[in-house]
């Protein structure tokens, strides 16, 4: 039964995830967090555990997006290059910081993470977006990158979602 559960969230993230655009974090650490409170995993293990979970799945579900982004050629290598090694560091940070927080505090970060996607995709639905990109310096992008790869490694999460608000106006 519990490899049964797996797959469903494993289906539904990626479901979700190809319909609406979320990644698939946002579904894989809450679907994880309730099969191990029925699975016996103590308690402060179940919110790293199912972060560090999402976080290696996403491997294999960023490849398979790189692939068909770069056969339309909707990749931007250049900016990619230039926010990676900022990303990187802020992944090991954002990792090392989740492992000294409980999981009580990891959950309510990451509750708050998702109120704050609902929010903005609730009150931005009628707005008109521009894409115009905005200038950034060298360290505007290293700032990104830290905190596009420290929210990323906290919380088990793609970091996808998080430059749009960066990078157009």
């Amino acid at each position: 039964m519990l490899f049964v559960s797996y797959i469903l969230i494993g289906v539904l993230a990626g479901f979700l995830s190809g319909l609406l655009g979320i990644g698939g974090g946002t579904v894989l650490v809450p679907g994880l967090l309730t099969v191990f409170a029925h699975t016996g995993i103590p308690n402060q293990l179940q919110m790293h555990l199912a972060t560090s979970t999402a976080l290696a799945s996403i491997i294999f579900s960023s490849l398979v997006a790189v692939y068909q982004q770069q056969r339309s050629f909707s990749i931007n290598w250049c900016l990619f290059r230039q926010l990676a090694p900022g990303m990187i560091f802020g992944i090991v940070m954002g990792a090392l910081i989740a492992l000294i927080l409980s999981t009580q505090t990891l959950k309510l970060l990451f509750s708050l993470f998702l109120f704050s996607i609902a929010f903005k995709i609730f009150f931005n639905k009628n707005k008109v977006e521009r894409k115009e990109t905005i200038y950034l310096t060298p360290l505007k992008k290293w700032a990104i990158g830290i905190s596009i790869g420290a929210i990323s490694g906290l919380l088990g999460i793609g970091g996808a979602l998080l430059p749009y608000r960066f990078f157009y106006v």
